[in-house]
């Protein structure tokens, strides 16, 4: 299957940078056992020089002198210790760096380690539906009476009522649970709709790509657990991060010192580098890792409550959303506890979304509070058993294992409400993309792009019905309305059904009425924020009347999002393309603009209409 082969290049570039994390990491625990083995070197001739310098202050008491011999004695020896004891600092900063770049390595290893067996788990699993559904059709539900004898295909039903389907193990039982590609993504960035009290600089301070791994680990929150100290404790070391550092060198007055009764294991390393000034209490720390099974079940239960209460369907009929389902769990630990949200976008989204609080404390009601706990009243209905014709991405095979359908008729769709209100919505365009999609992305990447479709959807709807008549800010009519609904493992664009025919590529090349209608829908987008970077004959709706051309812009999903104003020529459109495709590992669909010598010259004119219009 194309998903299953196109995982092998990405495999192969992970497999590289693990090896490569992985040599580095066995030069850098190389390094760390030197300097270790010298430190050890150096502690003994500080102790050495020490005695010394004790020897020398006893003989000067028994013989109570201090003659010209002693002095130069106890100089010499002072400064011997004094170097001794720099050059100790020195090799214990020297280890603590070494033990940073460690850390850091774990970390890198392990999120490749991640990647690596994200990617085979997503081809492994696009293997097995592929093997399920080939030349099985006979799996899908038998079709009810009244459409038996319907004429026209029942792509939908197919679809969306296959027997084939993945069964998710219990999250207790196994580690093959809901949170994995590609069916959710564990997120530690601001969330789509729901509200948070974590600012951006705390997601940051998760790392770049975590996962419910390392960001439950310790280690994480170590620079948090140093933030506040009481007085009298100074942090040893570099503050934020894990300097297994043994407790001799953390307390070495303590460790020097003979107690009765008990030997203590000082060659153990405590979790917070923090020591105590000389006549202070004493304060130390332990953290715990919290489990990824928490985050697993979390997400699974919360998933069936959003079914239970948000997605009221039946036999016959699907639902979707206007908004982003939503859901919140409560993950805690010994009384201590935070709430995290699950936002639905095809993929589910699970995140942290509060500070940690003692349980029953006012914290904890105050983070309730802060939950955007909003009854859903109106939601769309799609009825699966509708007679429409349709068509797959990719086009080879079944619909019951299609990453993305699209209808090739009209569709009705019916908004209800919760007080049995409905209106019918006729001849629409459907399009629906399903979780599988983006399957030939990295995991991480492929999350991004369905977060990155509402945040588009989102933003062109706004656009669309908030443009006015001034100068400027007249929409084009070359642009369609369309919105984002979301589903259980799919969301649906719903468009208007245009009546036309695909664009000939003559006319996508040459100056006249289409590529004029064009040229101004894609720039007035540009300049609001929003980049048409997909233009294909497919894309392209064309009315031909009696005395005029109408020309239609459709398929929105790969928009991408710039700051507006910031776009003023087609060399600037095509260069923001290009940076956003490398960053997120997509296809280079600027040529589709940039390659169009009359669409170039059009859309400077236009857009430097546009910037002397605003």
């Amino acid at each position: 299957m194309a998903s299953s082969s196109a995982s092998v290049p990405v495999l192969a570039s992970v497999a590289e940078r693990l090896a490569a994390a992985a040599q580095h990491f066995a030069a850098v625990t190389e390094k760390l056992a030197t300097a270790d083995a010298n430190n050890a070197r150096m502690e003994r001739e500080v102790t050495d020089i020490e005695k010394e310098k004790q020897r020398l202050c006893s003989r000067a008491r028994a013989a109570d002198v201090a003659d010209v011999d002693y002095a130069a004695a106890m100089a010499d020896c002072q400064a011997r210790l004094a170097t001794a004891r720099r050059r100790l600092e020195h090799g214990q900063a020297t280890s603590l760096a070494y033990v940073q770049q460690e850390t850091i390595l774990l970390r890198e290893r392990a999120a490749c380690a991640e990647e690596q067996a994200a990617h085979v788990r997503n081809a492994g699993t696009y293997a097995e539906e592929q093997a399920k559904t080939e030349g099985r059709r006979e799996e899908v539900p038998p079709l009810p009476a009244a459409l038996q004898s319907a004429p026209v295909s029942h792509a939908l039903y197919r679809a969306l009522r296959s027997k084939n389907k993945i069964t998710i193990p219990s999250p207790s039982k196994s580690d093959k649970s809901l949170l994995v590609a590609p069916f959710a993504h564990f997120v530690t960035e601001t969330p789509l709709t729901v509200k948070t009290n974590l600012s951006p600089t705390h997601y940051a301070s998760f790392g770049e790509r975590p996962d419910a791994y390392s960001a439950g680990l310790e280690a994480t929150f170590i620079r948090e657990a140093l933030q506040y100290l009481p007085v009298g404790t100074r942090v040893v070391g570099k503050a934020g991060t894990s300097t297994k550092m043994s407790a001799k060198r953390l307390f070495p007055a303590g460790s020097g010192r003979s107690i009765p009764f008990v030997c203590l294991p000082w060659n153990c390393f405590p979790e917070l580098a923090v020591r105590s000034d000389r006549g202070y209490p004493g304060f130390a720390g332990e953290l715990k890792s919290l489990p990824p099974v928490a985050w697993h079940e979390a997400l699974m239960y919360v998933t069936m409550s959003m079914l239970d209460s948000l997605f009221c369907g039946t036999k016959l009929h699907d639902v979707y959303h206007l908004a982003p389902p939503t859901g919140y769990a409560l993950i805690a630990m010994a009384g201590c506890g935070f709430f995290s949200a699950v936002e639905w976008v095809a993929r589910l989204f699970i995140g942290p979304v509060s500070f940690s609080f003692t349980l029953g404390s006012e914290q904890h009601k105050a983070a309730v509070d802060m939950l955007d706990m909003v009854k859903v009243e109106r939601w769309v209905e799609l009825n699966v058993t509708q007679s429409v014709g349709a068509s797959t991405y990719p086009a080879d095979v079944d619909e019951n294992a299609a990453e993305i359908m699209w209808l090739t008729s009209p569709a009705e769709l019916r908004v209800k409400s919760d007080d049995d209100d409905s209106e019918l919505l006729t001849n629409r365009f459907v399009k629906i993309i399903t979780y599988r999609a983006f399957s030939h992305l990295s995991e991480h990447d492929a999350g991004y792009q369905f977060r990155h479709l509402h945040r588009v959807y989102t933003m062109y709807a706004e656009l669309f019905v908030g443009s006015s008549g001034e100068p400027g800010n007249v929409r084009p009519p070359a642009l369609v309305s369309a919105r984002l609904l979301y589903g259980a493992f799919s969301v649906l664009v719903d468009m208007p059904f245009i009546d036309g025919r695909q664009a000939r590529e003559e006319e996508l090349e040459q100056d006249g009425p289409v590529l004029q209608q064009l040229a101004a829908a894609i720039a007035w987008l540009a300049r609001l924020g929003l980049l048409y970077c997909d233009l294909r004959a497919p894309n392209v709706i064309v009315a031909d009347k009696h005395d005029t051309i109408d020309a239609y812009l459709v398929d929105y999903d790969d928009m991408v999002i710039v700051t507006p104003g910031t776009v003023q020529s087609t060399d600037a459109l095509v260069e923001k393309i290009r940076e956003h495709a490398a960053r997120h590992g997509l296809g280079d669909s600027a040529v589709t603009i940039g390659g169009r010598p009359a669409l170039r010259r059009l859309l400077d004119k236009e857009l430097q209409v546009c910037e002397v219009g605003g």
